[in-house]
């Protein structure tokens, strides 16, 4: 059995950028940008998969592993949310070691794109 989709009636679409204020770059040099349809990378359309990580659950030894098994899932943005009970347990005492680093666990996402 074959089946065919016949999409010769749909009209194409008129997609254009929303402008420069829609329009940025980071410091590798990517621009990110939108259209009235979809975001752009680099000028080519980019779908985000968003997957969570809460890198104070993670071993932060485990944190690097965790991010490539995401990538290789699909997942092209990180999402992950900071505790702050984590961080702050005793009034005034801050705490950014261990699995508590989030600078770390940020440069490992940066690191996998």
């Amino acid at each position: 059995m074959e089946y065919v989709i016949d999409l010769s009636g749909i009209a194409p679409k008129d997609i254009y950028s929303l402008g420069q204020n829609f329009t940025g770059t980071d410091p590798q040099g990517h621009e990110l940008g939108f259209t009235n349809y979809y975001m752009t990378r680099d000028g080519k359309p980019f779908f985000g998969v968003c997957g969570e990580v809460h890198f104070s659950r993670v071993a932060a030894d485990q944190w690097e592993d965790t991010i490539l098994k995401a990538k290789m899932g699909g997942i092209n943005i990180i999402a992950t949310y900071v505790f702050w009970i984590v961080h702050e347990e005793e009034r005034g005492v801050f705490r950014f070691d261990g699995n508590r680093d989030l600078r770390a666990f940020l440069e490992l996402c940066r690191k996998h794109g």
